[in-house]
């Protein structure tokens, strides 16, 4: 019985691993439905479900399909009171900030 329960949680323990890391959540997911330029960078999005995850308070990751599509500058603040939450700014096909639950990430010109 006890090689039972080793194996199946052995089994469980090689699945959950197998499916992604654990700690690579998902800080925002957000859909396209035409190619926008994320600002200062020039990286065009193409119309698709993105997922946005922070790296920090200085760099965003972007995934497409669980693969990272860029890296991006960023600056994050607090969401103000009276801020749309869930949201994006974006200004003549240019993705200038994302507006998640708690925070405000603006991407920010490379250097």
């Amino acid at each position: 019985m006890r090689k039972l329960f080793t194996a199946a949680f052995a089994i469980v323990l090689v699945t959950t691993l197998a499916s992604g890391p654990v700690w690579a959540k998902s800080d925002w997911e957000f859909k396209l439905y035409r190619a926008q330029v994320i600002h200062g960078t020039g990286t065009v999005l193409e119309p698709g479900s993105y997922e946005l995850r922070l790296n920090g308070n200085s760099e965003a990751a972007i995934y497409r399909n669980r693969k990272l599509v860029t890296t991006v500058p960023v600056e994050v603040r607090s969401l103000d009171k009276g801020t749309d939450p869930k949201s994006m700014l974006i200004r003549n096909g240019v993705i200038v900030e994302i507006r998640t639950r708690k925070e405000v990430v603006v991407f920010s010109p490379r250097s």
